[in-house]
Order: structure tokens, then sequence, then C-alpha cells
């Protein structure tokens, strides 16, 4: 089994694949974005709403965020970026913790 996964290389095509795939998930993204700022813009232009507010402008914040530790898995090891892209990581995993909107609740 070994000496088959060694032998074992994946095909250009399985990257082309897995490239289109991640295109669409970001794609997706993009779209619960663009559908958070029109619920924010909405909210904002009633004049209330303070929690849908704070709300989008978390899930704003989520999307973002997984955007970035998208970008940065894709680093690899063998990438002079990937120290940098490794402390982004880190960097985002605090963040999340930070952001979380019952922690200012909590703090109020």
């Amino acid at each position: 089994m070994t000496r088959e996964l060694k032998e074992w290389r994946p095909s250009i095509e399985s990257f082309e694949q897995a490239a289109v795939r991640l295109a669409a998930e970001a794609a997706r993204v993009v779209e619960r974005a663009r559908a958070e700022q029109e619920r924010l813009a909405t909210a904002e232009a009633a004049g209330g709403g303070e929690g849908a507010r704070f709300s989008a402008s978390w899930r704003l914040r989520m999307l973002a965020r997984s955007m970035q530790r998208a970008q940065s898995v894709m680093v690899t090891p063998t990438d002079e970026r990937y120290t940098a892209a490794s402390e982004v990581l880190r960097w985002l995993d605090e963040e999340d913790g930070r952001d979380a909107p019952w922690r200012a609740e909590e703090a109020a």
C-alpha cells in the first residue's frame, strides 16, 4: 500500500477540477456577502434595526475571514509565503473568538 501511494500522483485534470470547485465556492461566498451588504444597507436606510446591522456586519466579517482562511490554506509548505500564511491562519482563529457577537453582549 505504501508503495502504491508513493507512486500515485494526481493528474492535472484533478487540479483543474478542484480549481473549478474552489472558484464556484468563492463565487457563492461573494454572493452571500452581497446579500449581507444589501441587508445592511436596508437596515441602515430604515434608520433602525441595530440588531440587524450588528448581525449583518458580523456575518460580513465572518465571510471575509473565510476567504482569507481559504487563501492562506492554499499556500503550500514549500512556498516562501508559508510562514506568513500560517500566521494569518493563527490570527484568523484568534479573531473568530474575539469577534463573537455573544461575547460583545456579555461584556456590556
